[in-house]
């Protein structure tokens, strides 16, 4: 009997092999609930919400000049009320910049309460996609989230290798999408980084992305497509055993294996700097109130940026070695893969790992019962805070 006569859903007969194809599924698919609750907290408005009132009293309560210092500092009594008050929630602001949906802090708390409940709107609200930044965090969901799908379907791909067999081109053309995911990520990774030092350091609005960094933008994705459509025509990425890797038989497809180097270590580069610089235009400016929630969250930017850009350059260097370094059995490939699956998960359990308010909203939403934070809270404790500052500048 043929191979191609076989049944298309035949287990694979190696268990090896057949155990490494369940375990690449079952690591995609279970990022799939976290990834839910997540998008779904971001999507229903309440963090944007959040987010929109911390800005906008530390907006109000302490100007902003050229150097990026607090007007206030030039009163001490005034600086140190207005910094007591507001820094930690500064701080968390520019944390949750970093964690999530950046792009929705400067929406206003009137627009957004109408949305919420409704996830649909952040895609269609002319406003709100209307927000670069918004649009840059979603092209990095997107990527992830389609990375998820691909590495399932790989799994399945190994589960049952007739699919291999009779249907080669699409098993081919997944595996050039999931590489692309992946390369995509980098271009998108880099314009935001740089777009909030611009935003954080009122450079730019944040509903303006500058030239520069629009033609970086086009020159990723463009990059990124061709990266795609290149290897749909030619076929130049194979699931080899229990891995994706490119078919160096392929025309190009040696060229573009070296090519990867070059764009995700300057991406990394320019991302991990672009976080550290915030880190330290945040301590700098906000030093003065000498506040330890302050510290606890410029630790948290640094080390949800440090663990990303390592865990990425590591998982990149191993990969693009690996034949040098190890013994390419179906282990140490299954190791190396898993890895790769396992980066999805970094971004949602990060962001549920090192901030509080999205932490217990998603615990709401998959039933747990944990207290609440309460925006009106937050609200009146801004206005408490602005009223303090006004009553010591009159005096």
């Amino acid at each position: 009997m043929s191979n191609e006569s076989l049944p298309l859903f035949l287990p694979n007969p190696n268990r090896e092999v057949l155990t490494i194809g369940i375990v690449y599924s079952t690591l995609a698919a279970c990022a799939i609930p976290i990834y839910v609750p997540v998008l779904y907290i971001a999507a229903s408005g309440d963090h944007c919400r959040l987010s929109s009132v911390f800005m906008r009293s530390s907006v109000h309560a302490v100007g902003v000049d050229g150097d990026g210092f607090s007007t206030a500092s030039k009163s001490t009594q005034r600086d140190r009320a207005a910094h007591d008050g507001i820094v930690a929630a500064v701080a968390k602001a520019n944390l949750g910049f970093l964690e999530s949906s950046s792009s929705h802090l400067m929406l206003t708390y009137e627009k957004l309460t109408s949305f919420q409940g409704n996830p649909i709107v952040m895609f269609t609200d002319k406003d709100i996609t209307s927000n670069p930044q918004y649009r840059l965090m979603n092209q990095i969901n997107i990527a992830d989230f389609g990375q998820v799908i691909f590495h399932m379907l790989s799994g399945i791909y190994i589960i049952f290798p007739q699919i291999q067999v009779q249907y080669q081109v699409l098993v081919r053309i997944s595996g050039c999408t999931t590489n692309s995911l992946w390369l995509a990520m980098f271009p998108i990774m880099s314009v935001l980084s740089i777009t909030r030092i611009l935003v954080i350091r009122e450079i730019i609005s944040p509903k303006y992305t500058h030239t520069g960094l629009k033609i970086l933008m086009v020159f990723g994705w463009l990059y990124t497509i061709g990266v795609w459509l290149w290897g749909c025509i030619t076929q130049n990425f194979i699931l080899a055993g229990v891995g994706w890797t490119y078919d160096l038989t392929k025309l190009g497809a040696e060229t573009l294996a070296a090519l990867e180097w070059y764009l995700c270590f300057p991406s990394l580069g320019i991302t991990y700097i672009a976080y550290v610089v915030i880190v330290l235009h945040v301590h700098a400016t906000r030093r003065r109130a000498m506040n330890s929630t302050t510290n606890r969250q410029e630790v948290k930017i640094f080390l949800q940026s440090t663990f990303l850009c390592v865990y990425m350059v590591t998982l990149i260097t191993m990969w693009h070695n690996a034949e040098i370094w190890f013994e390419m059995t179906n282990v140490t490939i299954a190791i190396l893969n898993s890895a790769w699956i396992c980066f999805s998960y970094l971004n949602p359990l990060l962001l549920l790992a090192l901030n509080k308010t999205i932490r217990v909203k998603v615990l709401r939403v998959v039933g747990g019962k944990v207290g609440q934070v309460s925006i009106h809270n937050l609200s009146v404790a801004s206005k408490q805070t602005r009223q303090k500052t006004n009553t010591l500048s009159q005096t």
